[in-house]
């Protein structure tokens, strides 16, 4: 089954399926198994980057190019993006080959906008959320994958908010080129701020858990790299798992290395909905950093033409 252009944009931007779970390790050995677990993650941590982060990242800028299938077409399509952590904002540009729409969608902390790049119409969300009701929710979980596409990028940043971690299983993982390598998958839970709640969720009292994500991560068991992730709300099966696997791993401008290429799968479906790489700029370095500084203006719903 395909999936919409509409969804696939929301999902090829965050840049965040059907891992098999990690096999949970017996009670006598889940003191072992849970000190090897942090320590494979402690070794992937050191493959992304040499020195330690010592907090989460605060801005993400990056250019990206990829093919997206939709149950119509298939086509190209070329996205920049900038964002920031604190206080959380966020632009995406978009021009897209199926229909040659040229687009930049942001929020600046309170308003939601979107401008037709090639007519210059700008649309205020914010202005009428009932009716760009669908929109604004679309941004909202760009904003959410945004946040752990930075954490997977920096494994220092998400390891203290990971709880019941467990060792899986060993297993082997194909990479875009079709080579396999062998893996040990971890799993673990952290606090779900990816997913809205369910729409028939009572809401949530003061002594009520908050909701969890299940994260599995397939490691390579020599250098530690980051294969793949998948990630799920704990409880909540009728929401499909969303599945990255990481290809081609090249160091950014500041030395961070990460993936240069991105394969998204949706669900349970064997095809990847979207394929994603970085692009290089005009230095042939790669295009896409975190910690970069960002013009806040950029963020800046556009004035509306008279």
């Amino acid at each position: 089954m395909m999936i919409s252009r509409r969804q696939a944009f929301a999902l090829a931007l965050a840049l965040l399926s059907a891992l098999p779970m990690a096999t949970p390790v017996a009670d006598d050995d889940a003191s072992k198994g849970q000190r090897d677990a942090l320590a494979l993650l402690e070794k992937a941590a050191r493959y992304q980057s040499r020195e330690r982060w010592e907090r989460p990242p605060r801005s993400l800028h990056g250019s990206f190019f990829g093919t997206i299938r939709t149950p119509d077409a298939t086509g190209s399509v070329a996205v920049e993006r900038w964002y920031t952590r604190d206080p959380e904002r966020i632009v995406t540009r978009h021009t897209e080959s199926v229909t040659g729409s040229r687009h930049t969608i942001g929020h600046d902390g309170e308003t939601a906008w979107f401008r037709n790049d090639a007519t210059g119409e700008v649309v205020i969300y914010s202005d009428d959320t009932e009716r760009f009701g669908v929109d604004i929710d679309l941004l909202e979980e760009q904003r959410r994958l945004t946040r752990m596409l930075m954490d997977s990028v920096v494994l220092d940043a998400l390891l203290p908010r990971l709880e019941r971690i467990r060792l899986g299983r060993r297993g082997v993982h194909l990479d875009i080129e079709g080579n396999g390598h062998a893996v040990r998958y971890v799993s673990a839970e952290a606090i779900d701020d990816l997913y809205p709640p369910a729409a028939d969720a009572p809401p949530p009292t003061p002594d009520d858990p908050p909701p969890m994500l299940l994260l599995v991560l397939a490691l390579d068991d020599e250098t530690g790299k980051l294969w793949s992730l998948s990630v799920q709300p704990r409880g909540r099966g009728a929401v499909a798992p969303l599945e990255l696997h990481f290809d081609y791993h090249e160091r950014t401008p500041s030395g961070l290395l990460v993936p240069a290429n991105v394969r998204v799968f949706a669900g349970n479906n064997t095809a990847e909905a979207i394929r994603l790489g970085v692009s290089f700029d005009d230095d042939d370095q790669l295009d896409f950093d975190l910690d970069v500084t960002v013009d806040p203006a950029v963020f800046s719903p556009p004035a509306k033409e008279s």
